[in-house]
């Protein structure tokens, strides 16, 4: 049984008996389902690198068959428990089987915290935190969430090189 994956599986049981030959083969048969839950549920987030808008469509990957529910949360507070942060406000669309969208708004140019909490039928949940980037000014060249002197210099740098 360790080879199964994650999720539902179903067993089925057949039983024969002995006939005379006029008769049917099938005694009996039945199936019974197995729900197979060893670990929390595993996402990604695969578009997390070129965020240039002032929205966001966050699309969650569910590794496993498991994972039944999925919140999405943007610069959720340091004291705030994201498992019961999650409500119907920030529950994500389930677009695909194992894909989940939910569009966020940005806010302002510079680093920020996304936390997908991820829920399973059992009641298991995993909680995953992400920094992002949001670009949103073409003169933050270094792309560190200021604009200061080193991207003036960059800027220099790149002009005398004739980019």
């Amino acid at each position: 049984m360790t080879q199964l994956t994650e999720g539902f599986h179903y067993i089925s049981v057949v039983a024969f008996r002995h006939r005379d030959s006029d008769e049917s083969d099938l005694f009996a048969e039945w199936r019974e389902a197995i729900y197979v839950d060893r670990e929390p549920p595993a996402i990604t987030v695969p578009n997390l690198d070129d965020i240039t808008g002032f929205q966001h469509e966050v699309v969650v990957l569910a590794e496993d068959r498991t994972t039944n529910r999925v919140h999405v949360m943007w610069d959720l507070p340091d004291r705030v428990d994201p498992l019961d942060a999650a409500d119907f406000t920030n529950q994500a669309d389930q677009h695909d089987r194992l894909e989940y969208r939910w569009t966020v708004a940005t806010g302002g140019h510079g680093f920020h915290r996304l936390t997908v909490v991820a829920f399973e039928e059992t009641g298991n949940a995993s909680v995953n935190d992400f920094e992002v980037f949001v670009d949103l000014c073409d003169a933050d060249i270094i792309d560190d969430g200021d604009l200061d002197a080193d991207d003036f210099f960059a800027y220099l740098d790149l002009f005398a090189a004739g980019c």
